[in-house]
């Protein structure tokens, strides 16, 4: 974990981590007390986080979507322990009467600021300030904490004055600190409204999730904030739809998801619930969750606009482009190595290379077994190679496959659409990608699906579809990039 003043942004990471030399040098200073500065009033309850044509998204808005699905996970038992820390700093101050005088704090910023501009930083400190969404009277505040951290890490140690402390002795210490005072977090629904406790520090609910605001990682922000948009321009669709008709939907897309996972043999019988649970979501505030919403009144608006006889309409209309989705397809999986032109991309191998590797490893493989053991061991595709290179059914028409993936499972089904039943597949390639070549197992093979299973399919483009049109992502502009 980094100091304090390294983890309150990005961009105040950058410039405290840019100082030169060891905060305190000289007399240590003196304690005074310092009430906290006003925070930014971007993020404030009513200041709008994201809009998408006339509707809008506040952080008090936000804030059920926070508590259901990230106070308990990693960022946020992260975001809450830092600002415990900065609370006990300051309360240790107190305790041991600890000042740091302006004049010191003067000096660091214009050690700062003269960095920045050396670094050929035109805006300086006042633009990184801007960027991180930070008042000059927060980024004193921060800065001050560090000084302090690194004095009372300096005195715990029994090290003169002037003497530098490391990050890790930094961090060291504050983890002491907290075992010795009794660090405790404490979950939603927070009835006393202590969200954690450090001795005589507490942490209420409130002001951590104002701080929580701030903490965030801008991906996750960002889905957070389309959600709950999208939700609201569901809503605005459907005006006329009872309560309890929405309370059904929702619970019926919970059975739904329940299903699934029980049927699926990865998870071992693990309910839904608990595998939510393990992730850091409020399994109990589920009916909130503003996908698990959406999802359901996507289901309620088809099945209420499109019967049998529409959706074969629908079907007729756009044959080749919902065969091509949903039709004919092959399981496939893959082994990949990233390459690049070697003119851009100096640290990585060629194309060219990358394809001879990939028929150097071809004869180790005899068997869909030898292939998947391969994927595992070589294959540099993060999101496939625990899964053995498995990409699932790619169909012709397939938009999450690589094109020329596509392409080769276009050629084998012409070739052969139906797999001969005393064989697991084939091996074709390598085949070149955008980012790298693939070695491919054309696998079993899904034959043209009948009416039941194709209306499936259509109700479910036409879920998607209603989704995209509500809230187009590209639509949604963001105050906080």
């Amino acid at each position: 974990m980094l100091p304090l003043t390294l983890w309150i942004s990005s961009a105040a990471m950058a410039l405290c981590a840019g100082l030169g030399g060891s905060a305190g040098e000289g007399p240590t200073p003196a304690l005074q007390a310092e009430p906290a500065p006003a925070v930014d009033p971007s993020f404030a309850d009513t200041a709008v986080v994201a809009s998408a044509f006339d509707t809008t998204v506040t952080w008090k808005e936000l804030e059920p979507v926070f508590v259901l699905r990230r106070v308990l996970a990693k960022d946020g038992r992260d975001a809450l322990e830092h600002l415990a820390k900065s609370r006990l700093l300051e309360a240790i101050a107190a305790e041991q009467g600890l000042v740091v005088p302006d004049k010191e704090i003067d000096a660091r910023i214009a050690e700062i600021e003269q960095q920045l501009r050396a670094s050929g930083d035109p805006d300086g400190l006042a633009g990184q300030m801007k960027k991180a969404h930070m008042t000059p009277a927060e980024f004193r505040r921060y800065l001050r904490l560090a000084t302090v951290h690194e004095v009372l890490t300096r005195r715990a140690l029994g090290k003169k004055d002037g003497e530098p402390v490391t990050t890790e002795q930094q961090e060291l210490y504050l983890e002491h600190v907290l075992e010795e005072r009794s660090f405790a977090m404490f979950s939603p629904p927070w009835a006393d409204g202590v969200a954690a406790k450090a001795g005589a520090v507490v942490i209420t609910a409130r002001e951590y999730l104002v701080h929580l605001r701030r903490s965030l990682r801008p991906e996750t922000l960002h889905e957070d904030a389309y959600q709950v948009l999208l939700l609201k321009r569901i809503r605005q669709r459907m005006p006329d739809l009872a309560p309890d008709k929405h309370a059904k939907a929702v619970e019926d897309e919970l059975a739904r998801r329940r299903d699934a996972i029980a049927a699926d043999p990865r998870y071992k019988g693990i309910p839904y619930e608990k595998l939510l649970a393990a992730q850091g979501v409020l399994a109990d505030r589920l009916r909130e969750d503003p996908d698990v919403q959406c999802q359901a009144l996507a289901r309620l608006w088809v099945e209420r606009n499109y019967d049998d006889a529409t959706l074969k309409r629908v079907y007729a209309d756009e044959r080749e482009h919902l065969d091509a989705l949903y039709g004919p397809a092959i399981e496939t999986r893959m082994v990949f190595l990233r390459a690049a032109d070697f003119s851009r991309e100096a640290d990585l191998r060629t194309f060219k290379d990358a394809e001879k590797r990939l028929v150097e490893l071809q004869p180790r493989v005899k068997s869909l077994e030898d292939f998947i053991r391969l994927a595992k061991e070589a294959s540099e595709d993060a999101a496939t190679r625990e899964k053995g290179g498995d990409l699932g059914w790619v169909t012709v028409g397939n938009p999450r496959a690589p094109e020329a993936v596509r392409q080769a499972v276009e050629k084998e089904l012409k070739r052969s659409p139906t797999l001969v039943a005393s064989s697991a597949g084939s091996m074709t390639g390598p085949v070149r990608l955008p980012n790298g070549a693939a070695l491919l197992w054309l696998g079993a093979r899904r034959g043209v699906p009948s009416w039941e299973q194709m209306a499936f399919f259509v109700q479910r483009e036409l879920r998607q579809r209603f989704l995209d049109e509500a809230l187009p992502r590209t639509k949604m502009v963001e105050v906080f990039q």
